[in-house]
């Protein structure tokens, strides 16, 4: 009656809706021992249609990697968003590795951390253009907001006419699903990065444990959207 909104209310995507109603089951579940009210609340549960992974294939990485920019921001740029791609890391996660976070290793060197999110240990082993970035920057890339990378980032895909394909972007509205046509760059972000890096682990065949130990997962099925759509099994299916 006081007509306060609070912060939640409205606008939330279905998927943060339904990690909340997972929760909300599993205390009832477990503290409560309520299993019919843990049914009810999961009927609630939003439906949910997968759109398009946002990602970097490895030709276009390799491509993007090679590029050299105008200016020293819009190179740095570049650098960290490749460095996200041959990684995974969440943006959370980068802005605070420093130069303990790195091994050396027989190959080249492997980044050692618990990530903030999921207090997992995640190993990475790194790739030569990696570790160059990492030098390159002294192994520190607290420069950016994750906000202010995000921005950065659509600005110089845009000058730069880079990655503008279209594709469909499902929104989940509350009278169902709407579609529009987008460019590819207009959502792409330091997200992407790891979005990149699990799908090009999958195309290669990597074991999913191996990807969850190096990307500091705690469920497989969270990388099932990968797998569905990147298994090279897949393309010996008939």
């Amino acid at each position: 009656s006081s007509g306060y909104k609070y912060k939640t209310q409205g606008g939330l995507k279905n998927s943060t809706i339904n990690k909340r109603l997972d929760c909300l089951a599993s205390l009832t579940r477990n503290y409560y021992k309520n299993h019919e009210l843990t049914e009810m609340i999961l009927q609630h549960k939003q439906y949910n249609e997968q759109g398009e992974v946002i990602r970097l294939n490895k030709d276009e990485l390799m491509e993007f990697a090679s590029m050299e920019f105008n200016s020293e921001t819009e190179n740095r740029i570049k650098d960290f968003f490749v460095f996200l791609c041959l990684t995974g890391l969440r943006f959370s996660d980068f802005i605070k590795i420093n130069k303990l976070n790195f091994r050396p290793n027989k190959e080249c060197c492997s980044l050692l951390l618990f990530t903030q999110k999921t207090q997992k240990r995640a190993e990475i082993p790194l790739t030569p253009r990696a570790y160059e970035i990492a030098r390159k920057y002294k192994f520190s890339f607290s420069y950016y907001t994750n906000q202010a990378f995000n921005r950065m980032l659509k600005e110089l895909l845009d000058k730069y006419d880079l990655f503008g394909d279209e594709l469909t972007k499902i929104d989940l509205v509350k009278k169902g699903i709407r579609r529009r046509v987008i460019k590819r760059r207009d959502v792409i972000s330091a997200h992407t990065g790891r979005r990149t890096f699990i799908s090009i682990l999958v195309e290669e065949g990597v074991n999913i444990s191996r990807i969850m130990a190096m990307t500091g997962h705690k469920k497989e099925a969270t990388l099932k959207i990968y797998v569905d759509r990147f298994s090279p099994n897949l393309k010996e299916s008939p």
